[in-house]
């Protein structure tokens, strides 16, 4: 067991003095990697159900097409489907072929007010 610490002290000190640039690409990605995998189930944020989307702009529906709110309902089953949707239609503003500007701005102004991300 001592001979393994002072191997493992030993590697470290050598890593410390002598990086590889290699070795710090592996590094980065493995901890890149361990963070993804880690962060869905250690996050601390407070998170609302997807559903909350469908919640919130139910009252508002009778200004959204059928196609629009079947959209709407489509988004909110997931947490994934929000993200990309905030990413590609909220952060950049670009339009959505499947909704009204106005009706786009406000699931973007849900989103982010619920953090439904």
């Amino acid at each position: 067991m001592k001979k393994l610490l002072i191997l493992i002290v030993a590697a470290a000190v050598y890593l410390h003095y002598y990086p590889s640039p290699q070795l710090n690409a592996w590094w980065q990605q493995s901890l890149q990697w361990l963070d993804d995998k880690t962060s869905d189930y250690t996050d601390t944020k407070v998170g609302v159900k997807p559903s909350k989307l469908v919640t919130v702009l139910q009252p508002h529906f009778d200004k959204y097409s059928k196609m629009e709110e079947a959209y709407i309902r489509e988004l909110a089953t997931s947490r994934d489907n929000i993200r990309e949707f905030h990413r590609q239609y909220c952060e950049e503003p670009k339009g959505n072929r499947r909704l009204n500007r106005n009706n786009q701005r406000q699931v973007c102004d849900v989103i982010s007010q619920y953090r439904l991300l």
